[in-house]
């Protein structure tokens, strides 16, 4: 648990990140988020965050976000400091210099959205999606993904190592040109039942 100092210096860091939220609702009548007791921050609708190009690592630890969180043009490094829960859609796109899915959020309840990023596995990418995952990513994207994704997966790269498929339910698309032989590959090795 947080001192009440400590809480408040939390307090005053959001407040000075909140510009950058862009808020899909703008009719805004309450408060966006809250800050609980072990300080992280839950944040009550669907934002897209924009940050200054100096900023490379968020300043505090979002919990969860009620809605879809997106994540566009940034300079981030890592996701660090990202809600470990999403209760709608998690986007990620044109952030070129996150390069691992470490701190990724783990549960998603919409659709899971990586797109144009530099990252070369989806190692840490989310436990559970509710719905579909889509991964643009560049060659020689490994595979090694232990998750469980509801609806369809789409990965796009070419060069697609698989070590480990996910859990999916609805269907598998891939746009790498060896695909066919790749997954034939994967079932004869005994990583796809």
């Amino acid at each position: 648990m947080k001192t009440q100092e400590q809480l408040e210096k939390i307090r005053k860091q959001m407040d000075s990140y909140i510009q950058y939220f862009w808020y899909t609702d703008k009719n805004i009548l309450s408060p966006v988020y809250g800050i609980n007791n072990y300080g992280t921050v839950d944040i009550y609708l669907s934002v897209t965050l924009k940050l200054p190009y100096h900023v490379k690592k968020l300043p505090f630890k979002i919990n969860s976000a009620q809605g879809d969180f997106k994540i566009r043009s940034t300079q981030l490094t890592t996701l660090e400091g990202m809600p470990r829960r999403i209760e709608g859609n998690f986007e990620m796109c044109f952030n070129q210099k996150i390069t691992s899915l470490a701190f990724c959020p783990q549960i998603i309840e919409g659709d899971f959205d990586c797109l144009l990023q530099n990252i070369t596995s989806l190692q840490n990418a989310p436990a559970f999606v509710a719905g579909n995952v889509s991964i643009y990513a560049k060659p020689g994207l490994i595979v090694d993904y232990n998750g469980i994704i509801s609806g369809d997966l789409y990965l796009s790269s070419n060069g697609v190592n698989i070590i480990n498929m996910p859990t999916v339910e609805g269907n598998v698309k891939m746009s790498d040109p060896d695909y066919l032989s790749k997954i034939r590959k994967s079932v004869l090795n005994g990583i796809i039942n």
